[in-house]
């Protein structure tokens, strides 16, 4: 009796996911995917948007629990332009995109519209300044 497993349990194993990976996705596609998402959640419109008086980093954490989307900011380089976590933010819109929403946050945040910006990348928003 030989101690090599038979083909016929090899491809059993491969097809049950076990010892092979040759079933997952393909990072590329899965990234593209989840940037789709992301791009998807930008153009949602949020019917009414009251932030009151609170820093960037509370703002921003609104804004992924409404979207169930990833936002990160690079904090350092924020912190670089003169923009901090606490810096106050008082946002009021109606019927507005997520898009929107975020720009106006981000230009509040600044006091500057435009300094900063965002981009989608592996499914999450990435904020810094602009470049």
């Amino acid at each position: 009796m030989s101690a090599k497993p038979s083909a016929l349990v090899v491809a059993a194993l491969c097809l049950a996911g076990i010892g092979s990976v040759a079933f997952a996705p393909h990072p590329a596609r899965a990234d593209a995917a989840a940037d789709n998402a992301a791009n998807a959640a930008l153009k949602r419109v949020i019917p009414d948007l009251n932030i009151n008086g609170v820093g960037l980093s509370d703002a921003l954490d609104f804004l992924k629990d409404v979207s169930g989307v990833k936002v990160e900011a690079d904090w350092a380089a924020l912190e670089k332009a003169g923009v901090k976590r606490d810096a106050e933010v008082t946002v009021a819109l109606k019927g507005a995109t997520f898009e929107k929403a975020l720009t106006t946050i981000l230009d509040k945040a600044a006091k500057k519209e435009g300094a900063l910006a965002y981009t989608v990348k592996n499914g999450a928003i990435h904020v810094a300044p602009k470049k």
